[in-house]
């Protein structure tokens, strides 16, 4: 959120023209809740996913049975964070899990899976 907020002010902060600078804000918060349905929280429709070596479940809001789901090309780890793009049955998903959000093995296999898959 800090980074669309960022975006959006820095045409101003730079003396753009007005009218390029309200157009370039205008389009950094348009991406803004696109970002927002990708952090993890009640607002998100994936409820829980569980990853193993040979497949993925996933788990949607108010689905009582795990679906199968499969880790996106544009799956990506890093230190702190990993970006999983899950595609299912039922669409595509995005999720931005922080480092925090998992015990430490977890994560450690998160990231080694996205490494071999994407």
């Amino acid at each position: 959120m800090l980074l669309h907020a960022t975006v959006a002010a820095s045409p101003w902060m730079l003396g753009v023209p007005a009218a390029l600078a309200a157009m370039l804000s205008a389009v950094a918060l348009l991406g803004l809740p696109s970002t927002l349905s990708c952090l993890p929280g009640p607002h998100h429709r994936v409820a829980a996913l569980l990853a193993d070596a040979d497949r993925c479940r996933l788990w949607l809001a108010g689905q009582p049975e795990p679906g199968s789901a499969t880790l996106g090309r544009g799956s990506r780890a890093f230190a702190q964070f990993a970006f999983v793009e899950l595609e299912s049955g039922s669409g595509r998903h995005a999720w931005l899990l922080p480092r925090s959000s998992l015990p430490p093995a977890a994560f450690r296999r998160l990231k080694a899976l996205i490494r071999l898959t994407c």
